[in-house]
């Protein structure tokens, strides 16, 4: 309807002045206008239904044009080369799915193995995809199970097993229950049934599973991985982990709670890596009877009576009993985990064993000991370092904190008070820390070393979690540490911050 069309509701030229002023109307004028209302209203009553009948056909012509989409849409899918992408090649691409959504070997035991969500994603996108899925064997080839008596997770590991097909396994089993509980476990027997595709295990049981365990012997040609713990109070006679003595391609080994002297009768020649809390100091300490092995997790007090000198080892990963630094030499060492061990003694080995050690990963660090800058100052070589921070030493005074930080900051960017001492870690290219305070201090150093020209002291990347600022003090500081974030893009990385006294009173 145009500016021109004439409608039943129009007035005179001269009430329509009267709607548009404040002029009050007079008799003739009021009767118009009131005819005008009804006109009006007669209008939108006939055109009411006009409207409804429109909409309808609106809305059925809007359902023909997305029935229209949709078949677009099923057609063009239909055309898709995915589509006809044969099962080996999607079974392919599903087996890469699995390699990057589940933990990596060097994780297991200590992370779930799977989530059984990500595998059926797989599923979701259509049946063809299910299906494939399903046969996928490798995708069902990492397993874990708690036995606790339910049928329904029994069932469930059953169908996960028979799905795995051939493909070699990683698995976690453990039970805690009664020996009854364990022999007429259905999946502890299946899996028995599977021993010759065992690749890496992890075992969480008690004692009177090992019986059964026996009959593997000779029958674990790709075991790769064994970690064993004992559920049982009482450590398990040696002749029940004979069925691993024979494991050709076992190079990774953990033994937790066993009987000191059980150790004897594994594979030792062929450990690589080892982790363990028990073993028998007299006769049988790993290092005297592994050759071969690299890494060393220690997690015992104990230690070997004698002094022992292992010339292969490059990685040990220590956390208790400074009894068994006194007495180890270990000159090929390169990396170093540690935690719970006065650095003095830390300090002591690496003197000994005179090596160049490049990676250092300290937990429970104590900013306010400084004894740890010894440690420093023999690993010039040192190229990663990653701190874990003791919470307790955020009550050390800021001069402790900062002397560190100070040490390990580029002589030309010193203060002159603070001394000309030659730069500690002067090769360091990666620093992961958690829980250090943004004390001016600590982000001087980092910039120093982010921005700085010299390669032999330039930091490439920095990765900080739960920086602890105390409002008063550090708030300044922590606003740089994020500029210089901003600035370095991927060099510095921030991950959470810590208010530690921002509690209610304080």
């Amino acid at each position: 309807m145009d500016q021109f069309t004439i409608v039943p509701y129009s007035v005179s030229p001269s009430t329509i002045q009267v709607i548009r002023s404040n002029r009050i109307p007079h008799a003739e004028e009021v009767e118009e206008i009131s005819q005008s209302i009804d006109a009006a209203q007669s209008v939108r009553t006939g055109l009411a239904s006009q409207i409804t009948a429109a909409q309808l056909a609106l809305l059925q012509l809007q359902r023909l044009d997305d029935n229209a989409m949709q078949h677009i849409r099923r057609c063009t899918g239909a055309l898709s080369p995915i589509r006809r992408l044969p099962p080996e090649v999607l079974s392919r691409i599903f087996h890469f799915y699995h390699q990057n959504c589940f933990s990596s070997v060097s994780t297991f035991g200590r992370e779930p193995l799977f989530h059984s969500d990500r595998i059926w994603t797989l599923g979701e996108i259509c049946s063809y995809w299910r299906s494939v899925a399903v046969t996928t064997g490798h995708l069902w080839s990492t397993f874990q199970f708690t036995c606790k008596g339910r049928p329904q997770k029994t069932e469930a590991a059953l169908a996960w097993l028979l799905r795995a097909g051939n493909y070699p396994l990683t698995f976690s089993f453990a039970c805690a229950g009664h020996g009854s509980a364990v022999v007429d476990c259905d999946v502890f027997k299946a899996l028995l049934s599977r021993g010759d595709r065992w690749r890496n295990a992890v075992f969480t049981i008690p004692q009177f599973f090992l019986p059964a365990v026996g009959a593997l012997k000779g029958r674990l040609p790709i075991l790769e991985k064994l970690h064993y713990t004992n559920g049982s109070q009482s450590a398990p006679p040696i002749p029940l982990l004979d069925a691993f003595s024979v494991a050709p391609m076992l190079h990774d080994l953990s033994l937790s709670d066993i009987l000191a002297s059980v150790p004897a009768i594994l594979p030792w020649d062929q450990i690589e890596h080892y982790s363990g809390d028990q073993f028998d100091n007299m006769r049988n300490h790993v290092l005297g009877i592994a050759p071969n092995i690299n890494t060393f997790v220690l997690n015992s007090p104990h230690g070997p009576a004698v002094t022992a000198v292992t010339h292969q080892l490059k990685k040990l990963d220590f956390r208790s009993g400074y009894h068994t630094l006194a007495c180890l030499t270990l000159p090929a060492l390169k990396i170093l985990h540690f935690r719970g061990v006065d650095s003095t003694h830390i300090t002591r080995l690496l003197t000994r064993s005179g090596t160049a050690l490049t990676d250092l990963h300290i937990e429970s660090f104590d900013l306010a000991l400084h004894n740890i800058l010894d440690v420093f100052e023999i690993t010039p070589a040192l190229t990663s370092l990653t701190l874990l921070a003791n919470r307790a030493t955020f009550q050390a005074t800021g001069a402790a904190n900062d002397y560190i930080f100070i040490r390990l900051t580029p002589k030309r960017f010193r203060a002159a008070r603070t001394g000309t001492w030659p730069v500690l870690l002067p090769r360091l290219q990666r620093l992961t820390a958690t829980g250090l305070p943004a004390s001016d201090a600590f982000v001087h150093m980092l910039e120093s070393r982010v921005v700085a020209t010299d390669e032999n002291v330039r930091l490439e990347s920095v990765l900080l979690r739960d920086v602890v600022v105390v409002p008063s003090e550090h708030a300044y500081s922590y606003a740089r540490l994020q500029e210089l974030a901003n600035l370095t893009g991927m060099a510095v990385a921030i991950h959470g911050i810590v208010h530690p006294l921002r509690r209610s009173g304080v």
